[in-house]
């Protein structure tokens, strides 16, 4: 049987992205074989996030989180 105990990890993070994002960002996980990737969306327009080929899965969640914040202070929304 597979090794899902990262979900935990994960889930926490998911719940973290879910109280913090400012209004009208979006952060959408892809997954599909052999990889998966955070994106995050203002209003339909992409949100530039750091390269993440390091990072694990719950890293770049909290990453995306940290730059839709920072995104949002940038346009004074803060």
């Amino acid at each position: 049987m597979a090794d899902y105990t990262i979900g935990s990890t994960v889930d926490a993070a998911m719940q973290r992205a879910a109280r913090d994002l400012p209004d009208d960002y979006v952060i959408t996980v892809y997954v599909e074989k052999g990889a998966a990737w955070v994106e995050c969306l203002h209003r339909g327009e992409n949100v530039e996030l750091e390269s993440s080929t390091d990072l694990s899965l719950t890293e770049e969640i909290d990453h995306a989180v940290a730059a839709a914040v920072e995104h949002d202070k940038r346009a004074g929304n803060v």
